[in-house]
């Protein structure tokens, strides 16, 4: 029997189709062969990712078509991969709608042909469109798991209430969810002990500029390129939903887990050259900056010297009794105590760079080693356990009671 999972939400924007999307591909990728139906008639939200792909739109079932004969239609479904099949909501406009869908008759006939349709997929996903409708009383009586999806705000909270007196008699024997999403890391901590209402309550998903911009590009975030952090909050949600999967999502968190490892071994190595070039030019800097006033100051005291010594040699001021030769010597000495100092002070200011950007290097560096390290530990863990659970089937096919 395969699982069915529903999305809704009680206000438009929640982020519902992208949660949708993200989950059917990596169910997808696990090798867990999954249908994902586009229910939102109104908006045709998952199907916008699609539309350009629909070269033949006649050859193509759409949601109303599960509302009628399977025989009558002929149609056939849409695989965006092997594992990963896709009903849109709408592939002609304007759409005069399905009549049956109101039926008893029709009703009757979706049951069939979602029933038809478990004895070919391990997943089956609906995207329902936001607020109350009689197309989600029908989901939610198919349903083994439903999501409720909000916003952190006052509208979504009080949507909650009102969808909750419109859907309580349908959900009351089947586990339901409300999760947040489109959130800060600042308010993942806020809102994640937050429970409001009747439904279980699921820790909430960052919601980042990456995901937006696949989003606005109709394309489906790939979670462990678009952003590691989404991702694991992705792995994280469908291990919650579905427990009984969590050894064959193992090898969606081992991509994760590689790709974070391959992320970090980047920025180290981006680390250690932009550290180089930085301590290389903070001394530079600090050198060619001595080198100018130093040299400005041994050129002036190597004038005053000069003009010492011209004193003396041609005789036209005679030893310290010249005021003037007198004058020129303090300058002369003034210079040389300036330049020894600011030397020192240069000399100092340099190391002091140099060793401020080497201990900012030492804390990134040892960060992201610490980082690498538990990605490496992480790894392990899920090979060994892999491993282990193998070992076991072993076993027990090989045991043997007396």
């Amino acid at each position: 029997m395969a699982h069915k999972l529903t999305l809704f939400s009680g206000k438009g924007g929640s982020g519902k189709t992208t949660i949708a999307l993200c989950l059917a591909k990596m169910f997808s990728e696990c090798n867990i062969k999954t249908l994902l139906i586009d229910c939102d008639i109104a908006t045709n939200g998952a199907t916008y990712f699609f539309e350009k792909k629909f070269t033949e739109k006649e050859k193509y079932k759409e949601f109303y078509d599960l509302f009628l004969n399977e025989c009558k239609t002929g149609k056939q479904l849409f695989f965006l991969s092997e594992l990963f099949a896709f009903i849109p909501a709408n592939l002609y406009f304007p759409n005069e709608g399905c009549p049956e869908i109101t039926t008893e008759s029709g009703k009757a006939l979706f049951l069939n042909n979602i029933q038809r349709l478990e004895n070919d997929f391990d997943m089956i996903i609906f995207d329902c469109q936001a607020g109350y409708s009689s197309i989600l009383s029908i989901m939610l009586n198919v349903s083994t798991v439903n999501l409720i999806v909000l916003e952190p705000d006052s509208i979504s909270i009080s949507s909650i209430r009102v969808l909750y007196a419109q859907v309580s008699a349908l959900i009351e024997k089947t586990a339901t969810y409300q999760i947040y999403n489109k959130i800060t890391k600042e308010e993942c901590e806020i809102y994640k002990d937050f429970v409001y209402g009747m439904f279980n309550a699921l820790p909430p998903i960052e919601f980042n500029w990456e995901v937006r911009k696949a989003f606005a590009y109709a394309k489906i975030p790939e979670m462990a390129n678009t952003d590691i952090d989404f991702g694991k909050d992705v792995y994280a949600l469908s291990t919650l939903l579905f427990p009984a999967l969590e050894s064959q999502l193992l090898a969606y968190q081992h991509k994760i887990l590689k790709q974070e490892k391959e992320e970090a071994e980047l920025l180290i190595k981006r680390l250690k050259i932009s550290s180089n070039e930085t301590l290389e030019n903070s001394g530079n800097d600090s050198i060619v900056k001595i080198h100018k006033k130093t040299m400005l100051s041994f050129l002036l005291l190597m004038l005053s010297l000069i003009t010492i010594i011209f004193s003396f040699s041609n005789g036209i001021l005679k030893g310290f009794q010249s005021g003037m030769n007198y004058i020129m010597i303090l300058i002369a000495i003034s210079f040389g105590i300036l330049s020894y100092s600011y030397i020192l002070n240069s000399l100092n200011k340099m190391q002091e760079i140099r060793k401020a950007n080497r201990n900012k290097y030492d804390y990134e560096y040892s960060k992201l080693n610490r980082r690498l390290e538990d990605i490496n530990k992480s790894i392990y863990d899920i090979v060994e356990n892999s491993r282990k659970s193998k070992h076991s089937k072993t076993e027990e096919n090989f045991y043997t009671p007396f």
